[in-house]
């Protein structure tokens, strides 16, 4: 392993701990592949799933992957006009599950997002809302966090 591997473990195991104290479950995958393979067989064959404007899950080939299952993909991407992308965008309120980035989160578990429509603050009821982070967006100090943002 690495120095670096070794300390992304380490920062990961940290961090799973500090999320668990606040309610969360949560998994570390090293590689992005290993976290694609991790997130969709999370989701069951015939649910409904989308997600917001992450960059990150898109980037990593998620989106790609869930289009190949057996599932209801809500795609704003795919949306042939405003009009269809705000009806898949309100579509996203009742889905089974609900993919998420955020700009940034603590090492003690705090998670900060800037979302400009609202759809992940909502309350969400029965939905499961996966949150993905990328290894750079740990950081220590929440007052760099949300000067980040």
């Amino acid at each position: 392993m690495s120095p670096k591997e070794k300390r992304n473990a380490l920062l990961a195991e940290k961090l799973i701990k500090n999320l668990i104290k606040r309610n969360f479950e949560a998994i570390y995958c090293p590689t992005a592949a290993e976290a694609v393979t991790k997130i969709s067989n999370m989701i069951p064959d015939g649910s409904s799933v989308t997600w917001g404007g992450s960059m990150t899950i898109r980037d990593m080939g998620l989106t790609q992957e869930l289009h190949k299952r057996n599932l209801t993909v809500l795609d704003r991407d795919e949306a042939i006009d405003r009009d269809e992308a705000q009806r898949i965008y309100r579509q996203a309120f009742s889905c089974d599950y609900y993919l998420s980035s955020a700009n940034a989160i603590s090492e003690d578990g705090i998670i900060v997002n800037i979302d400009g429509n609202g759809n992940i603050v909502i309350d969400f009821e029965q939905i499961q809302i996966l949150f993905l982070f990328y290894q750079l967006s740990v950081q220590v100090l929440l007052e760099f966090l949300i000067f980040l943002c």
